[in-house]
């Protein structure tokens, strides 16, 4: 069975909006500093806008709302 590359892809990046939201939510890295939470939370924002600038999730007719809303929430969150 062959594997869809950017299925898997897109499943990350999923992954990777709800891992931002479970930091913010204090659900992870609840032992770590609020400045450490903040710079992994920026971390995974600037990752998500590079994504959503690839043409390949257009082309593949993906709804890129959840990761829009995403990087909105984790920007507010990253620059408070």
């Amino acid at each position: 069975m062959a594997i869809d590359e950017t299925e898997r892809d897109w499943l990350r990046l999923l992954h990777t909006c709800d891992m931002m939201e479970n930091i913010i939510g204090g659900l992870k890295m609840e032992d770590d500093t609020d400045t450490e939470r903040k710079k992994h939370v920026g971390n995974l924002v600037m990752l998500l806008e590079t994504e959503v600038l690839d043409t390949k999730w257009t082309e593949a007719k993906k709804d890129l709302t959840r990761l829009n809303d995403a990087i909105k929430t984790g920007r507010t969150y990253w620059k408070s």
